[in-house]
């Protein structure tokens, strides 16, 4: 997704606003929720000078679209501080679990949230700094607030039973995350994870290092990507040198209802309301 001026929503009241806050980028999409192809999407660059909450308060009062009165507002926050735990624990548990984890924001005594990974039996227990929460939940109206690990989780998990192998989901994000989501021929899950790759060989290391430890059968089973095109395509026939069966994942047709921005814009934006 391209940085772009922003659009002008008539009637916002009837369309939902989807945002993705990465490290040094806020991800807008907006859908109608009354007619197809409409979907509009841009990003906005954080001021890397400036603390997190402040490069993203300044993001957004300076694109006026984003304060609209929408009819729904989810927001997807990717924290690198993070733990996937059973999806049935309680908020003291996982709290607990937190501290174990290490997971507090910068030390503080930060809300943990937790985003359940629907249909996989994980949840996602996370972190931000206190500041950035309080601004989004202060800035806009009641906004659904996501992870985007457990958004990928509920997504990968409900075509995990499709055949009788086992399958690693791969999403790479516009940055440099790599995401991943691995489920056992009866679509049980097995790994759920993400971690950061300065380039496309430190991507290989730590995807063949995650297939060993989770006994992938590198001519049997199957990896499939999904995410940024241009990471993809780098990535592709390096994973092809050692397994088999890597293939494209098929992107949603119900998203291309939405408009043909859907295949740019960041994947956990465009899965949210597949997985509700």
């Amino acid at each position: 997704m391209t940085t772009a001026s922003e659009p002008a929503i008539e009637k916002p009241q009837y369309w939902r606003l989807l945002l993705d806050i990465e490290a040094d980028t806020l991800h807008a999409l907006a859908t109608s929720t009354v007619a197809d192809a409409t979907m509009q999407c841009f990003s906005i660059p954080l001021n890397p000078t400036l603390t997190p909450q402040a490069a993203l308060r300044e993001a957004v009062y300076s694109t006026p679209a984003l304060l609209s009165d929408f009819g729904r507002i989810d927001i997807v926050i990717a924290s690198d501080r993070f733990a996937v735990l059973p999806a049935a624990i309680d908020t003291e548990t996982a709290d607990a679990a937190a501290d174990i984890a290490a997971i507090a924001a910068d030390g503080s005594d930060a809300t943990v949230n937790i985003s359940p990974a629907r249909g996989s039996g994980a949840a996602v227990a996370w972190t931000t700094t206190p500041e950035l929460l309080a601004f989004v939940q202060r800035t806009f109206r009641n906004p659904g607030i996501h992870h985007p690990l457990a958004i990928l989780g509920s997504y990968f998990s409900s075509r995990s039973h499709r055949g009788n192998r086992r399958k690693t989901y791969i999403h790479l994000a516009d940055g440099d995350r790599v995401d991943m989501a691995s489920f056992d021929s009866d679509g049980s899950l097995l790994r759920l994870s993400a971690k950061h790759a300065a380039s496309e060989t430190d991507a290989l290391y730590i995807i063949m290092a995650s297939l060993k430890a989770d006994c992938f059968n590198p001519l049997d089973d199957e990896l499939l990507l999904c995410g940024n095109a241009r990471r993809r395509q780098s990535l592709t026939p390096l994973l092809r040198r050692y397994i088999r069966n890597v293939m494209p994942m098929i992107f949603p047709s119900a998203a291309l209802r939405a408009g043909d921005h859907a295949q740019s814009a960041p994947f956990p934006l465009v899965i949210l309301p597949l997985c509700e």
